[in-house]
């Protein structure tokens, strides 16, 4: 029907055609027209327009109505309704909502700001999941904080560089530590704090600065210091002064010899002023201060030469040790060994059934080293044996432990027995030095035969089965005794 009125309506005009009209003064107006077809929201019409600008409308046609030529539907989502659009095809759209959108559901997440990261928030919607982010702060970088660690003897030192916000670290600046140094030559690491005693290498030099102790050398039997005795400072207590090579001194105290009166380095060889002296490590104890005090010029500021020690040691025997001159030991004492089985040592030919049994002469007893002299006699026991100190017609004397001698005056005795059927092999007496020795020798006179050993400072009397062997002082001297050392034989079996 539309359509069918829009066809009339310009049949009519072309038909019009142009209009010619007189006006009030008698003049013809010519009018043109213009027709204005109908949409689907605005009417149609005929527009008229003479020369002189006079317009009239005629013929005007109603609007014809949308005519939808397209259907469609949407989903509901956050931001769309759920719909029907229609579209017309004139490009209006109409739509009919069913389930209107109800928009996103945001939930907001802080990311903090580190010192490498932004922060941000983010804003995520739990329906559809659509984001966006706010709130940006951006990233200030580490902030530093160094801390040095120096190196010492033990430890590498390094600088540590700690963030002071969030503990992020680095380390720079390593340096490897040296270990234990001894620049300034004093046998001490220079290391603050660090006590540990540096042993030169050889030919080197050492420096001494003390004012506390006579020698502050403290070498190994590796080691040793060569100089010449240039300067006797105190005779009765040992101490001289030892120049080197490079003319450099130090004092020094040396322990005395087995005579008792003069001196020596770790040899047997007596010190007197001229000679020349090798020490081996920490050759003597702190002088007392009245020493030091009367020679405090003479260790302080000393240079002296360390030189290398090569040892060579003795053999060693079924019962000693390989020794070298500097007293260091090297291999053990062998032990007795009887390969072939007969009996006896296949070295020294010591009878294996023996045994050894070592009574050290000493006491726990009392003032000034002197036992109740109402006593008769005094008892050790020493695995089977006892050891009898008999007082006799005399005063009798036993030295306190820390000597560790006795007295065996005249007429005084020394008894040892065997017990549950062994017998006494031998007995050897050991004494202090050569003096004592002599004096023991002639404690014994020719009541037994003996073995002397200068070296030991001891003699062995060979009992063979003794079952007790009684040692009466028949000398007119003092005999100092150190230890007993007894062999006795296993008891013999059917």
């Amino acid at each position: 029907m539309k359509k069918f009125r829009l066809i009339v309506f310009t049949i009519f005009v072309s038909l019009l055609g142009v209009v010619l009209l007189t006006s009030c003064n008698g003049e013809m107006e010519k009018y043109e027209p213009t027709v204005v077809e109908p949409t689907c929201t605005e009417n149609g019409y005929t527009k008229y327009e003479s020369n002189s600008g006079k317009t009239f409308i005629t013929d005007e046609v109603p609007a014809l109505g949308h005519d939808y030529i397209k259907t469609e539907k949407t989903e509901l989502s956050c931001t769309v309704d759920q719909a029907t659009i229609y579209t017309c095809h004139c490009g209006y759209v109409h739509k009919e909502v069913e389930v209107a959108a109800k928009g996103h559901q945001y939930e907001s997440v802080v990311t903090p700001v580190t010192c490498t990261t932004d922060g941000f928030t983010t804003h995520t919607c739990t329906v559809c999941g659509d984001t966006y982010v706010t709130d940006e702060i951006k990233a200030q970088g580490h902030q530093y904080e160094s801390v040095v660690t120096p190196v010492t003897c033990t430890n590498d030192g390094y600088t540590t560089h700690t963030c002071s916000v969030c503990g992020d670290s680095y380390v720079t600046d390593e340096i490897k530590t040296p270990g234990h140094i001894d620049e300034n030559l004093d046998i001490t690491c220079d290391f603050e704090g660090c006590t540990k005693r540096i042993l030169p290498a050889a030919n080197s030099k050492i420096s001494l600065f003390t004012a506390k102790h006579m020698i502050i050398v403290s070498l190994s039997s590796q080691y040793y210091m060569e100089g010449v005795i240039t300067e006797v400072q105190d005779a009765k207590n040992g101490i001289f002064v030892m120049t080197d090579e490079a003319g450099d001194t130090v004092l020094v105290r040396l322990p005395k010899n087995a005579d008792g009166k003069s001196y020596s380095a770790w040899t047997d060889v007596k010190v007197v002023l001229g000679d020349t002296v090798q020490l081996y490590g920490k050759p003597t104890k702190n002088t007392s201060s009245a020493t030091m005090a009367k020679y405090p010029a003479k260790v302080e500021g000393a240079v002296l030469t360390i030189l290398k020690h090569e040892h060579s040691f003795s053999e060693p025997t079924c019962t000693d040790p390989g020794v070298c001159g500097c007293l260091a030991e090297g291999q053990p004492a062998l032990g007795h060994n009887d390969g072939d089985n007969n009996g006896y040592c296949d070295v020294c030919n010591w009878n294996m059934s023996l045994k050894l049994a070592e009574i050290v002469v000493a006491t726990e007893s009392s003032a000034n080293g002197v036992l109740d002299a109402g006593k008769t006699s005094w008892t050790w026991s020493n695995n089977e044996f006892d050891v009898v100190i008999a007082k006799g017609a005399s005063t009798f004397t036993l030295y306190t432990t820390s000597k560790a001698y006795m007295q065996l005056k005249k007429l005084n005795t020394l008894t040892v027995s065997a017990k549950n059927g062994e017998s006494i092999y031998s007995v050897t007496i050991f004494t202090t030095n050569a003096t004592q020795l002599g004096n023991l020798k002639k404690a014994i006179g020719t009541a037994y035969e003996y073995t002397e050993d200068a070296d030991a400072l001891s003699v062995t009397i060979v009992l063979n089965s003794a079952e007790e062997f009684v040692l009466v002082n028949n000398g007119t001297s003092t005999a100092y005794v150190s230890k007993v050392e007894v062999a006795y034989e296993l008891p013999k079996t059917n």
